[in-house]
């Protein structure tokens, strides 16, 4: 596989025969090679997660399919004279060309995408994290940790290569709980953090706390443009 870290949560994965674009928002998509399959996903309809100028972007691709959390507005691709989309909402499997898409509930608007095709079990959370935020109180920290809890769960039957988690710097000192569950609870090869919003810094943070010693070599941070080639 090779993923190119397009920005915030958009990466683009390619493998054998498909192209796998998550979560366009901001930055540069490298070249779409036309000979594959081309999968466009976006997990929920948050501007930092659902830039509709992705549909332009992607038009010319021959072999396009757009797989888009239901809670986006159909407005959105049908402007750009799109009728045909696939819209997806949570705990729903989807079969297309070879690959299995399967689709989790999230913690916040959407859905996370976990993606089978060509041997390979690619995992992208959207925005299902564990959003502890400083000022919570007891209650509303159980309720979030019990739904996130559930809601993950469905991952313990599969063996993920890649996956794509969320790491945010607005959560402070609860910033480093979601990967840490992730990489204890689940078989995660490759984990690459996204969701920033701020330096990319956090991630050598994490890497270096005691927590993620068990992990840490199955972390691979990644910078804005930077390619990463997995077996």
């Amino acid at each position: 596989m090779q993923i190119t870290y397009i920005g915030h949560s958009g990466f683009l994965v390619e493998t054998d025969t498909h192209l796998l674009l998550f979560d366009y928002y901001t930055g540069t998509v490298p070249p779409l090679n036309p000979a594959k399959a081309l999968f466009v996903f976006a997990s929920h309809h948050h501007p930092d997660h659902m830039n509709d100028s992705v549909f332009s972007i992607c038009a010319a691709h021959p072999h396009v399919q757009y797989i888009l959390s239901h809670d986006i507005s159909r407005a959105l691709p049908e402007h750009y004279g799109i009728t045909e989309y696939h819209s997806i909402r949570h705990d729903q499997h989807l079969s297309i060309e070879n690959c299995s898409i399967r689709t989790l509930r999230s913690t916040d608007c959407g859905v996370a995408f976990l993606v089978s095709c060509d041997g390979k079990t690619i995992y992208h959370a959207g925005d299902l994290n564990l959003w502890l935020w400083e000022g919570m109180d007891k209650l509303q920290a159980f309720s979030m940790m019990r739904r996130y809890s559930e809601y993950t769960k469905p991952l313990q039957d599969y063996h993920i290569d890649l996956a794509f988690l969320t790491l945010d710097n607005r959560q402070g000192d609860g910033a480093f709980c979601n990967i840490d569950h992730y990489m204890r609870q689940f078989h995660i090869d490759t984990a690459v953090p996204m969701h920033y919003f701020g330096s990319t810094e956090i991630a050598d943070r994490l890497l270096a706390d005691p927590s993620s010693e068990p992990y840490r070599q199955r972390i691979r941070k990644m910078e804005e443009g930077e390619t990463l080639l997995l077996p």
